[in-house]
Order: structure tokens, then sequence, then C-alpha cells
């Protein structure tokens, strides 16, 4: 029994010292985002396709995920994901639009309303 405790309490040093040389590495980046949008007029029936492309935020790095043995549950999870903490919602112009024959509709665009992180950081995960 005193050498399962002895170990228990090893690896829970080792474990603390491994984690302490870590850190979260999470952060706002970017990405190009391809958008094709096919808008109907509820009025008209109009039919309209349009594509664009932006360049939004993204989160992107890494944070400190461990599983540690427990004598209660078997296993102890600690998970985390880097994940946006705050939104933004931000337009996007679409200014290559065409009709249903793919003929070019000059001078027509379309607006969306999009949302992307403002703010990044380590949180534990979810579904």
């Amino acid at each position: 029994m005193n050498v399962l405790i002895f170990l228990a309490c090893c690896s829970a040093s080792i474990l603390m010292r491994s984690r302490a040389q870590q850190e979260d590495n999470c952060f706002p980046g970017t990405t190009d985002l391809v958008i094709h949008h096919e808008v109907v007029d509820q009025e008209t029936g109009f039919t309209k396709y349009c594509s664009g492309m932006a360049v939004l935020k993204k989160c992107e790095g890494s944070c400190i995920s461990q599983v540690t043995p427990s004598v209660r549950y078997g296993f102890s999870k600690e998970c985390k994901c880097c994940r946006e903490r705050t939104r933004t919602l931000r337009t996007v112009v679409l200014d290559a639009c065409f009709d249903v024959d793919n003929n070019p509709l000059p001078g027509v665009t379309h607006q969306m309303v999009l949302q992307e992180p403002s703010d990044c950081a380590c949180q534990v995960c979810a579904l």
C-alpha cells in the first residue's frame, strides 16, 4: 500500500512539473473563405447565384488537455479547445452574381452577415 501511495505522489509531481513547462497557445488567425450563395427574391421569385471571397478571422493554436488516473472515477479528464471567446458580426459583399442560365449580372451584388471570432481562448471542450 505504501508503494502505491508513493507512486501516486510521484506521478502527480511529474504531471505538475511537465504541465508547468507547457502553456496554452490560442490566438486569432485569418482564413480565406470562398462563398457561394443562392438568393431567391421572395416577391419576384427571381433567383441569382452570387459568390465572392472574404478574409475572415478564425481561432487557431493549441491548448493543454490531460487525462490523469483517478481513484474515484478511473480517469479524470480535462480537455480544452481553442475556441472563440467573443464574436462579432461582419458584412461580406458577394460581387460576382449570375442568373439561373449562368449569365453575369453586371453591377449586381449581394450582402451577407457572418459571425467571426473577435477573441480566442482555451476553453472547456463542448460538442
